[in-house]
């Protein structure tokens, strides 16, 4: 079961309040985060783009599926994935792990581009091609996975 991070932060990304999750998937005490600046929490590759999504919601967006990554007690980060919605000079956001997902994602895409290396290889290059259609031009690309 995966469980569901609950967070108040103000607009400016002070940690309001967080719910019991944050210990239990992250182990940070609830209570010793509130008054911290959640951007303090993130990796610092993704501090910009996370602070943009805090300017979005002060202009009234709501932010859907925004994924950063978020460092545990243990120093490891973990790739939370938000929804949230600013209302009263607040922001309520609920968010999922979402690490395991990305990653086999991430595999999924690599699988697929050594597939097709593979699948260029045999037709264009070695077996097929050639045997049906003479040498093939450099830019042969005889099927495409989409």
């Amino acid at each position: 079961m995966s469980l569901s991070l609950m967070a108040i932060t103000g607009l400016d990304g002070r940690i309001l309040r967080v719910n019991q999750a944050f210990h239990e998937l992250l182990g940070h005490d609830p209570a010793s985060m509130v008054g911290q600046h959640a951007l303090g929490y993130l990796h610092p590759d993704d501090i910009p783009q996370t602070a943009e999504a805090f300017t979005r919601m002060a202009e009234g967006a709501t932010v859907i599926n925004f994924v950063h990554r978020f460092r545990a007690a243990d120093g490891r980060y973990h790739s939370l994935e938000w929804q949230a919605r600013a209302r009263d000079g607040r922001v309520f956001a609920s968010g999922v792990d979402a690490t395991e997902r990305l990653a086999l994602e991430n595999q999924a895409d690599e699988d697929r581009e050594f597939l097709q290396d593979v699948i260029d290889a045999l037709f264009c290059q070695g077996l097929v091609w050639p045997l049906q259609h003479g040498q093939p031009d450099a830019g042969c690309r005889f099927w495409r996975f989409t």
